[in-house]
């Protein structure tokens, strides 16, 4: 999974992608794989905090990825530029796996 973002100081809007991609290497053998021997896409839920360089929260975000839709775009307009953004806060995104 990958993501980037990116804050417009005119509009205080802030632009956040996540993106997830087949993986052409894994290190699980049995891992489910496609026809093309790539690791499947995924669906999965979580939450974004951005905070502002004092510490406080700006907005939180809470995409969600699936198998048809891999990639989101998301905008939300903040008061204060960013300075960090904390992804899967306190752990809420869990996954299991099988055998």
């Amino acid at each position: 999974m990958t993501g980037e973002w990116d804050y417009d100081e005119e509009t205080k809007n802030i632009t956040l992608t996540i993106e997830q991609a087949n993986s052409t290497s894994s290190d699980n053998e049995d891992e489910d794989e496609n026809k093309d021997g790539a690791a499947s896409l995924f669906d999965v839920a979580f939450k974004i905090e951005v905070y502002n360089k004092d510490g406080a929260l700006e907005t939180t975000f809470r995409p969600s990825l699936t198998r048809t839709k891999p990639k989101v775009v998301l905008q939300a307009q903040v008061l204060r530029s960013p300075c960090y953004l904390h992804v899967n806060p306190q752990l809420a995104t869990v996954l299991t796996l099988g055998t």
